[in-house]
């Protein structure tokens, strides 16, 4: 910090810039107050010395006397507590500056209200302050010394997209994104590549025919779609319900051929099941929405045979695919070149004290608390 100052004064200086706060001068021009009941005159003169301590009060012209009065009538009586708020919080501000710093504020808002699904005005913001308006004249030392309190003003929240705030005042903490389905922030901020569910119905029907048979269904007849792509069969919802078959709570997230396309199931039956001139009964049918068949019977159905056939007229000869059983191997020994006298090198783990090892307890809850890992 202070280890490449040469002199003893240039250390003293930029440790007082670092730990001194300074005082406000915008704040301590517009601070008042009253005399109270039964207060000398003397002590309530008294007591306005001390407020204009921390005014800084320099030898200036009239023009500029007649700014600086302009200036604190101007942010005293804005009707916005937000702006107010924001312009208080510099330590100096000319006129200029302040109408600036307005004007970029009321523009954010309107940003804001104009574009909702926008991630980031931050740039619009920033872009104000070298672009400025036919109105407005930006002097040199605005747009330099406050231009990181601009952006601050336009800054959001990375997780809901609204004005910056604490993680744990966030809507978004419990939220589910509806585009990549995770939790921790809304669909408007997602940064994931956007994805449609309902490409899972995109396959033509025709060419669905040499797989589709027809079956039954709790005595209903139905068109199912023999697959082996997932290892639970599925119905369709929308004739569950029409049917009113029982149905059971449960959701189990499904994914597609890309990990980016997945459904969450919404339920189960226990249904009766009569395919040509064989019956089964209490076979489990998760149901999906926008399914390609009424039925999808997958390898949890397949695998109470010993195999299947379904004609496609092709050319070449019959595919015979098989699974290979798996083989019982001894796992190798890890320390086999290793002579019988050899020791190990003992290497003692770091030990943190108590009030570090609190520390990163707490920190590895709150991360996982987040879901960040």
């Amino acid at each position: 910090m202070i280890l490449d100052k040469e002199t003893f004064d240039k250390a003293i200086q930029t440790l007082n810039s670092i730990y001194i706060q300074p005082k406000n001068e915008m704040f301590a021009s517009l601070a008042t107050c009253k005399q109270e009941q039964g207060q000398t005159i003397d002590i309530y003169v008294q007591k306005l010395r001390i407020l204009s301590k921390y005014c800084n009060f320099k030898a200036v012209t009239a023009e500029q006397h007649r700014e600086e009065a302009i200036r604190d009538s101007f942010i005293n009586e804005l009707v916005s507590n937000r702006i107010q708020k924001r312009l208080l919080e510099m330590t100096f501000m000319s006129l200029k500056e302040a109408r600036l710093l307005e004007h970029a504020y009321q523009h954010s808002l309107q940003y804001e209200s104009s574009q909702p699904e926008t991630k980031c005005a931050a740039t619009t913001l920033t872009n104000s302050l070298d672009t400025p308006s036919p109105n407005v004249t930006i002097p040199q030392s605005a747009s330099n010394s406050h231009k990181h309190e601009v952006n601050a003003l336009a800054s959001k929240c990375y997780f809901c997209g609204r004005v910056k705030h604490p993680r744990s005042q966030c809507t978004a903490r419990e939220a589910t994104c509806n585009q990549c389905l995770k939790k921790g922030h809304l669909q408007r901020v997602c940064e994931s590549k956007s994805s449609t569910v309902s490409a899972i119905a995109t396959v033509q029907p025709l060419s669905l025919n040499k797989s589709t048979i027809p079956i039954f269904i709790n005595l209903v007849q139905l068109k199912a779609l023999v697959d082996t792509g997932s290892c639970e069969s599925y119905i369709s919802t929308h004739i569950a319900k029409k049917h009113k078959w029982r149905t059971c709570s449960s959701g189990n997230r499904i994914f597609m051929a890309s990990t980016h396309l997945s459904r969450i199931t919404q339920g189960h039956i226990y249904a009766s099941i009569r395919l040509k001139n064989e019956r089964y009964e209490g076979v489990k049918l998760s149901l999906l929405d926008n399914l390609c068949s009424d039925v999808i019977l997958e390898i949890d159905f397949i695998s109470l045979h010993q195999n299947q056939f379904i004609p496609f007229d092709g050319q070449k000869p019959s595919l015979c695919l098989s699974t290979l059983q798996p083989e019982r191997v001894d796992a190798p020994s890890l320390f086999s070149n290793l002579s019988s006298n050899c020791t190990p090198v003992v290497t003692k783990s770091r030990r943190y004290s108590i009030p570090d090892r609190k520390f990163i307890e707490k920190e590895i809850q709150q991360l996982i608390k987040d879901e960040i890992i």
